[in-house]
């Protein structure tokens, strides 16, 4: 089995942004932080409000020849394998009702999938997936979270794709004070290794609802003020935004795609 891709989330090279604030993003040695600013990617609410710093993953495939470059077909390279997966890891404290981050697959405002961390009515941060098909976006599943309201949470979020188009969300997510109660850097991709493999990157994955299908998204181009980003395919990306005040963070230290991937 090939071994996977991984990447350290520290420099902008085959990262572009939709509907860019560069001042509302920063990279450094622990990884991207984005902060959750208002905005959303849901019906809509997302097209008159929409979420700025989408972060959309373009590796180059000589670099990652098997980053799926399109759903529901599986890369030619991933085929024999049956089955390929895309995983984030981030950390961040929620606060207000729908400031999350997370993974997305990304084609347009229309059409996505994405598996995040959401802050909910109750103030209690859930993991939630949800899709959008045609501009009809609706909640697939969630499940709750060790964090009571406004507690960091350190969090891996994957979705795995069969051959077939059929994907599978699954999460590992521990509060980030059991992790690192000195405030360093366990849960976090560094010098080419996760730093914290005993604790936090060997636990096992926890299904977040069924497996689902997306439908061929729409053609229609995501107007963006710096990249012209063609409909048709869905992207591998990350969001960070639904927040109100005060409006926090989110880090992204690495993305990481596996062929073979177990759900």
């Amino acid at each position: 089995m090939p071994k996977p891709w991984t990447r350290a989330l520290t420099t902008a090279e085959d990262i572009v942004f939709l509907r860019s604030n560069r001042n509302g993003y920063l990279f450094n040695d622990l990884g991207l932080t984005v902060p959750t600013a208002p905005g959303s990617i849901w019906g809509d609410f997302g097209k008159s409000n929409p979420a700025s710093n989408t972060a959309i993953i373009m590796a180059d495939a000589a670099v990652c020849p098997f980053l799926p470059a399109s759903l529901p077909a599986s890369p030619a390279a991933a085929s024999s394998a049956g089955l390929w997966s895309v995983s984030i890891n981030l950390r961040g404290a929620y606060r207000s009702y729908g400031a999350q981050a997370g993974l997305v697959l990304y084609s347009s405002q229309d059409d996505w999938a994405k598996c995040v961390l959401e802050c909910m009515k109750d103030g209690v941060t859930r993991v939630v997936v949800a899709s959008s098909t045609a501009g009809a976006p609706a909640v697939l599943a969630k499940i709750d979270t060790p964090a009571t309201a406004g507690e960091e949470l350190a969090a891996a979020l994957r979705f795995t794709v069969s051959a077939t188009g059929e994907i599978t969300a699954s999460t590992r997510v521990a509060l980030a004070s059991d992790l690192s109660p000195q405030g360093g850097t366990e849960g976090f991709y560094v010098d080419g290794k996760f730093d914290d493999e005993d604790a936090y990157a060997e636990a096992p994955w926890v299904a977040v609802g069924e497996p689902f299908k997306l439908a061929a998204p729409g053609v229609k181009a995501d107007v963006d003020d710096s990249l012209d980003l063609a409909g048709g395919i869905y992207r591998v990306g990350l969001i960070s935004h639904g927040s109100t005040e005060p409006i926090p963070s989110s880090t992204f230290s690495a993305i990481e795609v596996e062929l073979d991937s177990k759900p």
